[in-house]
Order: structure tokens, then sequence, then C-alpha cells
């Protein structure tokens, strides 16, 4: 006679032979064939459930651990899981086999915030579906049969991501649901990956490994120092990645800065005047990237390439608008004087240099006098050179609040340019600096602030029409 780990209760629900009275009061009947169900708790035998008659089923041990998995599942609402084994081969017909392999482990488990069991998903019916926010995955749970070829082949086509559950060495067992559920649920040797959809992506980077040993083997072969090859072996890296989804280069690239998209610090995620839209990738994904590859955990001194390089260098990783050239040399100019302006980098001699390598802002050193030690005779001698002719109101307003927007820390850059507005007079560098202050910036900024905003001297911004010096407006 085979034993039964669970009962069936009238209210659908499984329960072990614990949970019961003993004999026919346990109100169970079998979730193979709906027979009645007798609770047989002695002191010889493990406890368990049989039929009432005595009689045999064909399902009913395999059913009640295939329903009671599924029940676990849908109690617990999360299930660890495997990590996704891959092994990439490509066949170099000179050098021979190159083989790599790599156990990928995200993500390490699934939070539910409901589930379905035996729900269908057009003409497929996992045995338990999961909804996560707005996606959905599947758990598959098997006892006797694996997920057949076509099934698989329609979980891919679906793109419904995947795992099974084996439990087939299990049947016969008696299980409480504590015991189950470490198998269920904690347990990861025993499940697979039916269909993952980072899998293609994954196998994709194992084999940019392909190109970098078949430039080793060349070098080997001619004896020369690394060369061409390799730099050929960086292109076809730059264009496999060029070439994976954008989920998956954010992947990477949280990995590599160690941090959420969420989390991303305001200068890595900065809004461009100039050049904006000339990458194809969003802001934060191309300056993140742009920083992890040259500036994060680079050695203080380190030299920036040329501007020309770096444009190639986005151009081969993300691509860039046709005829844009010049906006991708604007976007990645300003966009390095922007982190220079942070601390990152400082400029020497004709080219940028790594300060600071590291992800948070290094706090520096104020470059100017503080306010409280300037004299009278010196304040007369720190003049700002002020254009005749500024940007109109509605211009520096909406300048000062990208400004604004973008600095490393809160600063209400309007309340600067409304104090600017009202000047009667030139003001002094001390004056300007107080006022900066004010609005929560920082003096040290205060030549890169005055010149973003047109207002002085220094600035490439030259109007020919717009408004007046405030202090030179005929109404005054």
């Amino acid at each position: 006679m085979r034993h039964i780990p669970f009962g069936l209760q009238l209210d659908g629900r499984l329960v072990d032979v614990r949970e019961t009275p003993r004999g026919i009061a346990c109100g169970c009947v079998c979730p193979g064939c709906g027979a009645p169900l007798v609770a047989k708790k002695g002191e010889v035998n493990v406890n368990h459930f049989a039929h009432l008659l005595g009689a045999d089923c064909a399902t009913g041990p395999e059913t009640s651990l295939h329903m009671a998995a599924k029940q676990i599942v849908a109690d617990k609402l999360w299930i660890q899981l495997p990590g996704l084994p891959i092994e990439a081969v490509r066949i170099d017909p000179v050098f021979g086999t190159f083989t790599a392999h790599r156990v990928f482990h995200e993500p390490k488990r699934w939070l539910f915030d409901s589930v379905a069991i035996e729900k269908s998903v057009q003409d497929v019916r996992p045995d338990v579906l999961g909804y996560i926010a707005s996606a959905v995955v599947a758990v598959e749970i098997r006892v006797t049969h694996a997920v057949g070829v076509d099934k698989r082949a329609y979980l891919s086509h679906v793109g419904l991501p995947c795992i099974e559950v084996n439990l087939s060495k299990s049947v016969g067992r008696i299980f409480t649901f504590e015991e189950l559920e470490r198998y269920v649920i904690h347990e990861v040797e025993n499940k697979t990956w039916l269909f993952h959809p980072q899998r293609a992506a994954w196998e994709a980077e194992l084999l940019v490994g392909f190109e970098v040993w078949r430039a080793g083997k060349l070098i080997g072969l001619s004896g020369r120092k690394m060369g061409p090859a390799v730099k050929d072996a960086e292109q076809l890296a730059n264009e496999r990645y060029k070439a994976l989804p954008s989920a998956e280069k954010w992947r990477r690239l949280e990995d590599e800065l160690g941090i959420s998209r969420s989390r991303f610090p305001s200068y890595l995620r900065v809004t461009l005047r100039e050049g904006e839209g000339a990458v194809w990738a969003e802001n934060d994904l191309w300056q993140g990237a742009l920083f992890a590859q040259f500036i994060l955990n680079k050695r203080a001194g380190s030299c920036l390439p040329s501007q020309q390089a770096i444009c190639r260098w986005l151009t081969e990783r993300f691509g860039a608008r046709s005829g844009w050239f010049e906006g991708l040399r604007a976007a990645v100019n300003a966009y390095v004087r922007y982190l220079r302006a942070c601390g990152f980098l400082f400029w020497n001699d004709g080219g940028f240099f790594v300060a600071h390598g590291k992800l948070q802002i290094r706090p520096r050193e104020p470059r100017f006098v503080k306010v409280a030690t300037v004299t009278a005779a010196e304040e007369s001698t720190l003049h700002i050179q002020w254009l005749s002719r500024w940007p109109d109101t509605e211009r520096l307003l909406r300048w000062a609040g990208e400004l604004g927007k973008n600095a490393p820390e809160p600063f209400e850059c309007e309340l600067l340019v409304h104090w600017l507005l009202g000047l009667t007079a030139p003001a002094s560098h001390v004056a300007v600096c107080e006022a900066l202050e004010g609005a929560g910036g920082d003096p040290q900024d205060l030549d890169d602030v005055l010149c973003w905003l047109g207002v002085v001297m220094q600035s490439k911004r030259y109007f020919s029409v717009g408004q007046p010096a405030p202090w030179l407006c005929t109404q005054r």
C-alpha cells in the first residue's frame, strides 16, 4: 500500500497528518482519486494517510506532493532561485576550440506580490504564476515527468521566465509541510531554469572573451607585441556590447558602479544644454558608463583620453546620431567640464586629469579667501568682468533652474539670478560670493556659475539681442 503524505480537506487545502485527528475523523480525501482517507497515527509506522477501504489509487502520492508544493509557494510568496550555468563554445579553424563557462546568479530570489495556481498564459499553463510588480514569472513542479520540449520552447517564445523544482526523488516519502518547504522554497540544487530572459545576453558576454583569446593566440604566433589584434578585439567587444538590450547594459553598469539606477548621484544624470540627444542612450546610461570607464577607481593624476577618443568610444558603445558629431563633441565637452566642477577632474597643460576616482564627491579646498578676511582695499581689486548685455530674464531663470537641478548639492540658483537682476551697480567678487552662498552654492564655483549664466566676460555666450545689464537699464 502506498502512503499518502498530505490529505485534501473539504475547503480545498492540503494538511499533513500531524494536523488532523486520528482515523476517519481527519475529514480528508485523496488528492488523486477523491476517495475518503484515514489518518494512520500509530506507534510503529510513520504517520501517514491511507485510503479508507484499503484500496490503492495510481496517482495519490504524486498528486498529493505536487499540490502541496504549489500550496507552499502560494502561501510563502517567495522562492529561492538557482544559478544559471552557461557554457559558450566557439571553434576557430586555426587555434581550435574556445570554451567559457560561468554560473550567473541574478536574480537570487523571487518575491511575489501575488500568485495564481494553474492559470493559463496564452497557450501555456504553468503550475504557479507569480506576479512581481508588472512582471509575470512561472514555477513548474516536477514530480513524475519533466517539462516537455514543446512547453519549454513555448515559454521561450512568449518570454516567460520559468524555473522547475524537481521533486521526483521525493515520491513515496512522508513529509511534513516544514520539511517540504525546505525542498521547495530554500533548496537550489533541485531547481533548474527552463527559460531565463538574460541567457542570450550572458552567452554573448562570454563569447566576447573569444576575441581576446584569439588575439592572444595571434600575438603568440607572430611573436609581436599586442597591437592591431587587440584593437580589433576591443572593437568587436564594443560591437557586442552595443547590440545588447538596454536592460542588460543597465545591469552591467549597476554592477560596475555598485549602486542601482534609482540611487545614481546627480553628476551621473546631468541634463546638458549643449549636445543633448547626440548619444543613442539615456543620459544617465552613457554618463555613468563614461565615469566608470575613465574615472572610477583610476589613480589620481591619470590622464583622461582626448575628447575625440571619448567621442569615438561612446559611438562604438552606444551609437551617435548621424551628422551630430559636433553635437557629440559638445555633449562630451560639457559633461567633462561639469565633472571638473564637481572635483573629479583637473585641467593641466592642455589636458584633463583624474583628481578623485571615487564615486562620492570629494570635499574641495576653497579657492577664494573667506569673506570675513577680505579688507575693503582687497575687495576693490577683486573685479568681475561683467558683460554689458545679458541673456533675457526668461533664459537666465531657465538656465539657473537647469544648473540647480544638476548641482551635486541643493542649490537655488534662481535666487542668485533675482539678486543679480536687482543690482543697481556692478557687484564685487565678495558680494557675489555672499549671494551665491545664500542660494546654497559653493563660492569656489563662482566663475563656473557666472559663465553658465552668460553674464561675465569669460562666457562664450555673447548676445546681440537681449537685455542690458540691470545697472544700464534706462528705467533706472
